[in-house]
């Protein structure tokens, strides 16, 4: 990404863990509503693709994403 350029990877995956803290303690604080979408992608041999950020908790999960306010779940879960 273009922020490597400038900041070594490690740096970078610290910083948007601490920034992904934050927002979540923030919305807890300002009780504000998150609408999200996750999808399952599978390929012809079965298998489902799974994800693991580099922020959050270190988990693998669907993918997805957040929604944009009056956005349709499919329109959000649509590949742009």
């Amino acid at each position: 990404t273009r922020l490597t350029r400038f900041f070594p990877a490690p740096l970078h995956r610290a910083t948007l863990r601490v920034a992904y803290g934050l927002r979540h303690r923030w919305r807890l604080l300002a009780r504000q509503r998150i609408d999200g979408v996750s999808v399952i992608a599978h390929g012809s041999c079965g298998g489902i693709l799974l994800v693991r950020h580099s922020y959050g908790p270190a988990v693998w999960a669907l993918p997805g994403g957040g929604m944009s306010p009056n956005e349709h779940p499919l329109a959000a879960a649509r590949v742009r």
